[in-house]
Order: C-alpha cells, then sequence, then structure tokens
C-alpha cells in the first residue's frame, strides 16, 4: 500500500504516566496483532522541569507553509493531539528549570512492543531513573563483551562505522568512476544469477593478491558485526588472482 494510505490507519493515545504517547496501527482484519510504539521522556527526581507535552499530527507541529527547518512548534505550545491523524509525527516537548552552571540529563526513550499490555508494562518499567541507568550500564557491558568475542578495538569499530556511513549514504568520492558506471547496460536482475537480490546495499571487495587476507578478515568482522545489529550488507568478493 502507498505510505499515505497505511499512515490513516496509526492511532495514538497518551500513556497513563502523562510523559509520553503511545502509537498503534489500526488493525484491518482480526487476525492481525499490531505492534505497539511507545514514545516518552523521563527525567532524573531532582530535575525541577514542567510537565510533558506531545504532538502527533505533522501539520500542527510545522504549521501551514512551513518545513523542519523553522516549524511552529518552537514558536507556540504543543496541542496534546492524539487520536487518528493524517500523518503522524512523534514530538515531546518539556521545560526544564536550571540554577546556575546547573545541568540536567533527560532520557528520550522509544520502545516496541508485540501488544499493547507489553507496551505498557515496558512505559512503566523504564519510568525509574535506575532501571534506565542499568539498562545503559548493560548495554555497555554487552557491546564490550561481544567486541572482545570479534576480536575488535575502538579503532577497528571506528573504521566499520564509516565503511557503514558510506554503504548507507553512497558519497560519489567512494563510487566508481562515472565512465565505469555509464558503461554499465544491466540492470538489478544481472545480479540474481549470482544470488545476490539487490535490494541492499552492495561492498565490494576485489581479491587481486594474495595479501588480501588481512583485508577479508577485517571486512569479514565488519560484516558480521552489522548482521549482528539486522543491518542488511551484501558483501561481494570478486577474486581477481590468476
Amino acid at each position: 500500500h502507498h505510505p499515505a494510505f497505511t499512515k490513516l490507519f496509526v492511532e495514538s493515545t497518551p500513556l497513563p504516566t502523562g510523559n509520553g504517547i503511545m502509537f498503534q496501527r489500526r488493525p484491518r482484519a482480526a487476525h492481525e496483532q499490531p505492534y505497539c510504539l511507545v514514545h516518552m521522556l523521563v527525567t532524573p527526581p531532582q530535575a525541577a522541569f514542567e510537565g510533558v507535552t506531545w504532538e502527533s499530527e505533522r501539520a500542527r507541529f510545522l504549521g501551514r507553509n512551513r518545513t523542519p527547518r523553522h516549524p511552529l512548534a518552537l514558536e507556540t505550545a504543543l496541542s496534546n493531539t492524539t487520536g487518528a491523524t493524517l500523518d503522524p509525527v512523534m514530538a515531546l516537548r518539556t521545560a526544564v528549570t536550571l540554577g546556575p552552571r546547573g545541568s540536567v540529563t533527560l532520557a528520550v526513550m522509544t520502545l516496541a512492543a508485540e501488544n499493547r499490555t507489553v507496551a505498557l508494562h515496558l512505559a512503566q518499567r523504564y519510568q525509574t531513573w535506575a532501571t534506565i541507568e542499568r539498562a545503559f550500564l548493560h548495554a555497555r557491558s554487552s557491546a564490550e563483551q561481544e567486541l572482545h568475542q570479534l576480536g575488535l578495538d575502538s579503532e577497528a569499530l571506528a573504521s566499520i562505522q564509516r565503511v557503514l556511513s558510506g554503504l548507507l549514504y553512497p558519497h560519489p568520492a567512494l563510487r566508481a568512476e562515472p565512465a565505469t558506471l555509464a558503461a554499465n547496460s544491466k540492470g538489478q536482475e544481472g545480479l540474481w544469477a549470482y544470488g545476490i537480490s539487490g535490494d541492499y546495499p552492495l561492498l565490494l571487495v576485489c581479491v587481486d593478491d594474495a595479501s588480501a587476507g588481512d583485508l577479508l578478515h577485517s571486512v569479514l568482522q565488519a560484516h558480521t558485526y552489522w548482521r549482528r545489529r539486522g543491518v542488511q550488507i551484501d558483501l561481494v568478493l570478486l577474486n581477481q588472482q590468476e
């Protein structure tokens, strides 16, 4: 279905705690079990802040004839709109009072769950600042353990992230020469004979001598790291050796 049509079935409701909103797609069949999405803002207990307001309609957030560079929401209060909208968005606002040289940390959280009951349970669970801090500590510990298992250090991880940026947001400087691209006479279906769908970004590694072992090892490490995070990248190894 067209994206504009599917947006018509997304509805939002405020959380019982009043610090966020929950989105759910209205089912179009009795057997459908739509996922729920929660967007909420949590502040530490000692912070002096006003209540959370929200906006779920893009037209109200942007304003007439405005763009995200200068939305109306930065000049007026959010409307606390919920329910079904033509073009849903997630926007939260609160005001924090700071003393001289003061600082405060806010947690903006997005949670996904298989149904409304689980979503509300997760939202209630992460209302406490101690739970949020434990989640970050656990995530950091798990990430460090995974990097150790893959044999990656911080420098290698930075390189992996730079390559991923070039794959997801292609830059002309990293692509083939214009003449090479113009000479291509095949479309996506030309990849199918090699077991490559062409639906995902392609990382092509050309091997022309036996000294490419370190490069291949690094590329396979990167591909493993991406796949563990659900990032679909097609890795193609082209052996050009005699």
